[in-house]
């Protein structure tokens, strides 16, 4: 499915193949084919294309789906899996489609808790307020309740954003559809000084509690390290902080961060070194990790 994705972004095949394509999946609700669907929507670049090029097709595909899927009568007898899907679908209400990929891409990475589905973070729900206020700036001196949909900011809490700040940050670089939609949104706050300086850390906490790596922070963070060098500063001593803290991290979490210093280095973000002669083996596994992806 995400190779007709990138097809469909490449211009290789039409956006009505691909809702075709969905359109077989969803007659046959298992978690296998919800799963596939899921991964359509939560495609970055062709969320993009189709929000540009068949906007229309996909909200309407949104909306049939969200139909069949609330006539189910044995929602209960197909298992978790199929419940949490379906409920995550059902949730997108009223959205618009160029916000629908980074949503889900988010709010599925963290559904899986102790081996077990649950629905902790939900999807917003709601009118033309449900991803901040359309057509205006977010504002920093509003609080998060004001300026956004109230699953949106529970969300926020849940990724542990313990400030006002962090919450308005945390919920304009969520809502954005893609990175230079964050860029700009983030900018637009004019945060100064050590408020600035949250943009980084959160977008470092968020590629962390990812399922799997995601390019999208290190692109939003590149975009800022170019736009000022003091942002440079602020990631470089961020990867240090989140290095000394690497014993307490999960695999999965040191895979993350290393990649993403792979990345920031490529593109002339960050400079670490890779001497392991002293460091504890988490950071030793984190920098090896960053010198065999510097070199691919």
């Amino acid at each position: 499915m995400i190779v007709l994705c990138h097809m469909y972004n490449f211009m290789v095949i039409k956006g009505k193949m691909v809702i075709e394509i969905m359109d077989i999946l969803k007659e046959n609700v298992t978690a296998r084919n919800l799963t596939l669907i899921l991964l359509a929507l939560s495609c970055k670049d062709a969320g993009a294309s189709f929000k540009k090029r068949d906007s229309a097709s996909l909200e309407q595909f949104i909306e049939n789906l969200q139909i069949d899927l609330s006539r189910l009568t044995d929602l209960g007898n197909r298992g978790k899996r199929v419940k949490f899907f379906v409920e995550e679908i059902l949730s997108i209400k009223r959205r618009k489609a160029s916000w629908i990929c980074r949503w889900m891409m988010f709010s599925t990475s963290k559904s899986v808790v102790a081996g077990r589905w649950s629905v902790p973070l939900g999807c917003p729900v709601g009118g033309s307020n449900a991803l901040g206020l359309e057509g205006a700036s977010t504002h920093a001196n509003l609080s998060a309740e004001q300026q956004f949909d109230a699953s949106l900011v529970a969300l926020s809490k849940k990724a542990k954003m313990n400030t006002e700040l962090r919450k308005i940050i945390f919920c304009t670089m969520m809502s954005a559809s893609d990175d230079n939609d964050a860029f700009k949104r983030l900018l637009k706050l004019s945060l100064k000084d050590q408020q600035e300086r949250e943009i980084i850390h959160i977008s470092i906490m968020c590629l962390m509690r990812e399922s799997s790596y995601n390019p999208f922070y290190c692109s939003l963070v590149d975009q800022f390290c170019n736009y000022h060098k003091r942002f440079k500063t602020t990631v470089q001593y961020a990867i240090w902080d989140r290095m000394c803290e690497l014993s307490d991290f999960k695999l999965k979490q040191r895979s993350n961060l290393a990649y993403f210093i792979a990345d920031s280095r490529r593109s002339d973000c960050v400079e670490v070194g890779l001497t392991d002669a002293e460091y504890p083996k988490p950071i030793v596994f984190t920098l090896k990790v960053v010198g065999q992806s510097h070199r691919i």
